[in-house]
């Protein structure tokens, strides 16, 4: 996931390169779908940690939008 994040950083400050020189990402639509894999993974990472911190409603409704946004 690192070395993805870091792709997507790349991806930030280069654009869409077809050449693929400076980013890895030829196009908009395969840098978003790497964007919707890793809010997919924080979400599980996330999910993972709830029983070891303290849980609110607050941050269950925030996690239920993040999921519902990721659905669509």
């Amino acid at each position: 996931m690192t070395a993805l994040a870091l792709d997507l950083h790349d991806y930030q400050y280069h654009g869409p390169d077809p050449d693929m020189a400076l980013s890895k990402y030829a196009t908009r639509e395969s840098a978003a779908a790497d964007v919707v894999e890793l809010l997919q993974e924080l979400v599980r990472r996330v999910e993972a940690l709830k029983g070891r911190v303290r849980w609110s409603d607050e941050l269950e409704k925030a996690l239920e939008e993040v999921r519902r946004a990721l659905t669509r």
